[in-house]
């Protein structure tokens, strides 16, 4: 920002950032607050939903504080373009924001104090891209449920897992445990999807902000950019069962199961191609798919995977794909869901194993690493 005397020139990268991950985040605020104390300029906007935040450090001006109201200045900034300069002049009672032939008035009220942010651990450097990464999948692959809500981050083992359970399908992911210690903390799905999609955003385009940090706390999680935006959530009640890794027999260290059960490995493009067909066919009318091994292929010997479904009025739909490696033919036909197993699938690349448990409830499917993991309850047929 470039303060001057009875306001600034707006910072048009910075501002765009700020606007739009408040859009994300809390759409629902009423007002924006400017501050200017001692060479420090900032905006920031706050309910108990996410508080957003831009600072920057800008010497020369003069002391103001006011609110202005939030939905028309969003819509406002939608308007402006970079490459000229964006005027805020401040008066008692008003703000005039004018860009070239452009000049909105917004009346002002009076400034709310910001409050004290927590202590955080900030997770830095490459970890940055490892975590958001798995926040976004995590959040993505399983979607809304009426299991406890909510993704879980977990670093108190040997290894950092982030967690989420559904009502059909479960992910975990697991990395090197993370920088900030010992600590446990459940985030909402609508901080994971703002991590995502400023991570998506900063990486499309040079001229915007960058995911520089997420920050951890027992109370409260956050992201900063790269423009001086940050922002700041609530963290969740924590009803993820302790137990988890016991429950799903994960081991703690990546692999996380244990080589045992019959291995299927697959192409994950073709995959999903199968499951997508077998699913538009049927609709909405059959939410299961058979899942069942036809026989081994005739030029590879390797087994042939058939993914079927029917209707209650007699349409059938069935496709068979190959696997990518000798495996035993011996698995017990099952059904999964096929929305769900076809969301989780759609966040995998490269190689894809399916792993069958002897007497399991779930159908395991990973990548290659043994790093991320769905798994999917199974219905006999």
């Amino acid at each position: 920002m470039q303060m001057m005397k009875n306001g600034f020139i707006a910072d048009y990268s910075a501002m765009l950032d700020f606007c739009k991950t408040l859009e994300k985040c809390n759409p629902k605020n009423d007002l924006i607050y400017f501050y200017y104390h001692e060479s420090t300029f900032s905006i920031f906007a706050q309910t108990v939903t996410a508080s957003v935040m831009l600072t920057q450090n800008a010497p020369g001006g003069e002391f103001f504080g006011f609110g202005i109201e939030s939905g028309k200045f969003l819509s406002l900034w939608k308007k402006l373009y970079p490459g000229r300069d964006i005027v805020f002049k401040v008066s008692k009672n008003s703000l005039t924001v004018s860009e070239d032939n452009i000049s909105v008035k917004f009346p002002t009220t009076e400034v709310l104090k910001s409050y004290k942010l927590p202590e955080f651990s900030a997770v830095t450097g490459p970890e940055v891209d490892v975590l958001a990464a798995s926040l976004s999948i995590c959040e993505e692959a399983v979607g809304t449920s009426k299991r406890p809500y909510g993704v879980l981050v977990d670093n108190t083992g040997a290894v950092g897992r982030v967690v989420k359970l559904g009502d059909y399908s479960y992910r975990i992911r697991a990395c090197n445990k993370f920088s900030f210690g010992n600590l446990r903390v459940v985030v909402s799905n609508d901080y994971c999807s703002t991590v995502s999609m400023l991570h998506k955003w900063s990486k499309a385009s040079s001229s915007n902000g960058s995911l520089v940090a997420l920050l951890i706390s027992p109370s409260k999680v956050g992201a900063v950019l790269s423009s001086g935006v940050s922002f700041f959530m609530p963290t969740m009640h924590d009803a993820i069962p302790a137990s988890y890794v016991y429950d799903f027999q994960l081991l703690d260290a990546i692999p996380q199961i244990p080589q045992e059960g019959r291995t299927y490995k697959f192409d994950q493009k073709r995959l999903v191609e199968v499951l997508d067909l077998v699913s538009t066919v049927v609709g909405a009318e059959e939410s299961m798919v058979l899942v069942e091994i036809d026989g081994l292929s005739a030029a590879s010997r390797n087994p042939v995977f058939r993914f079927s479904a029917k209707t209650s009025n007699g349409c059938e739909v069935s496709e068979l794909v190959e696997t990518l490696s000798s495996g035993p033919t011996d698995m017990v036909p099952f059904r999964m869901n096929k929305t769900q197993a076809l969301t989780a699938l759609k966040c995998y690349e490269g190689n894809l194993f399916l792993v069958d448990r002897s007497n399991s409830p779930v159908v395991v499917f990973q990548d290659e690493f043994g790093m991320d993991i769905t798994f999917l309850l199974k219905a006999s047929i």
